[in-house]
């Protein structure tokens, strides 16, 4: 009687660092700290950027919850997705010059990572009236975007992995100015749902890449 469930239309982006294990034994623990510290940093500034609400960090994985209640939106989270796929190039970069003082080769990343989004409605916000009682918050959106996560490299699946009801909600005006975009998704049957997977990148901001650093 003195619990309230809220119903929330959220769209989730989780990042999974891979083989970080690999980069400790390379890099060292120190290094590894500072640049999963930037990474964090930079991470939270893109997804501040597009209104997120919620973002957290435990271990190899970062993720995001952004309210979603119409199409604009979730083709905005969208565009967040494919730019932090094309901010790892900025980023490997930047750890490659400032941190560690390396060159790095043609397509040669330190850091790489695999990036799940995900719209869902089965998002529930409880609260109580009791004192000392915490907020709980139930997401598929967060769950799966974390599954899609753990999935998605640029070797075995795409690195950007996204649930169908991602695509359904791309207005016809975003479809028809991106027929080109969505003829190259790749289809993938995870968990008995249907997910989509590329390997988007922002044209501009890469070539700001190129001629910055």
């Amino acid at each position: 009687p003195n619990e309230k469930f809220k119903k929330e239309l959220i769209s989730s982006i989780a990042i999974h660092i891979l083989n970080p294990d690999k980069i400790i034994k390379s890099l060292g623990k120190k290094n590894w700290l500072i640049i999963l510290s930037e990474l964090f940093y930079e991470i939270k500034k893109i997804m501040n950027y597009y209104d997120v609400d919620y973002i957290s960090n435990h271990s190899d994985i970062i993720y995001g919850r952004f309210e979603t209640p119409t199409k604009e939106k979730i083709q905005k989270i969208f565009e967040c997705a494919v730019n932090l796929n094309t901010f790892k190039w900025h980023f490997n970069k930047r750890i490659a010059k400032n941190i560690i003082d390396v060159k790095l080769d043609k397509n040669e990343l330190i850091i790489d990572f695999g990036i799940g989004l995900v719209f869902s409605k089965e998002n529930y916000q409880q609260s109580s009236s009791q004192k000392n009682v915490n907020t709980l918050f139930k997401s598929e959106s967060v769950d799966l975007a974390i599954t899609l996560a753990l999935l998605a490299n640029s070797k075995e699946n795409s690195p950007i992995l996204f649930n169908e009801l991602i695509v359904a909600n791309f207005t016809k005006k975003y479809l028809k100015d991106n027929k080109n975009i969505v003829k190259d998704f790749e289809t993938y049957k995870i968990k008995n749902k249907t997910i989509y997977g590329c390997s988007l990148i922002n044209i501009d901001y890469n070539e700001w890449i190129k001629r910055k650093l």
